[in-house]
């Protein structure tokens, strides 16, 4: 039997996040530490994108009434970041 473990440290960081008086949200995460060509994008525990691995990403939802988003960053090798969790109520918050 084969294990493998990855010794790979991804590190995520929201840059900045904002909630309107509407409910449309816009989140800014950045991360370093996986080489991987894509990366999947979590949110509350669910993959909402896959994307090149750019070292940054923007999501932008149109309503929500949540308060409290947790992004998470995984590679192709499972390996994933710290969860980093935005508590918004219509402030701008930059990390």
């Amino acid at each position: 039997m084969m294990i493998s473990v990855s010794s790979t440290i991804i590190e995520a960081i929201v840059k900045s996040a904002y909630k309107s008086r509407l409910g449309r949200l816009r989140v800014d995460i950045t991360w370093d530490g996986t080489s991987t060509e894509m990366v999947d994008i979590f949110r509350n525990g669910i993959k909402i994108d896959t994307v090149k691995n750019a070292g940054i990403y923007r999501e932008r939802e149109r309503r929500t009434e949540a308060s409290q988003f947790i992004y998470q960053v995984c590679d192709t090798t499972s390996a994933c970041s710290n969860e980093v969790t935005i508590i918004s109520k219509y402030y701008l918050i930059e990390g």
